[in-house]
């Protein structure tokens, strides 16, 4: 499903389908690689999940949400 949805964003934008594909290191965000959430570590407690501060949780890197098709994103 994922794929037929990254061709429908690719044919109607110009841009190659791996653009929306976070898995790519050249379109998933560089803080968290494209997971969304980092892991802090804490000394004698378990690790935390938290959010993305730099994707805000969308896992992509700047360049792929400022594509758009129509009225939705790359990412929603």
């Amino acid at each position: 499903m994922a794929d037929r949805i990254r061709a429908v964003f690719a044919a109607a934008t110009g841009v190659p389908t791996s653009t929306f594909s976070f898995d790519r290191p050249e379109v998933a965000c560089a803080e968290c690689d494209g997971m969304g959430s980092v892991e802090v570590w804490l000394r004698f407690l378990p690790s935390e999940w938290v959010g993305c501060g730099t994707c805000g949780g969308r896992r992509f890197a700047d360049e792929v949400p400022a594509v758009r098709a129509r009225p939705a994103d790359g990412v929603e």
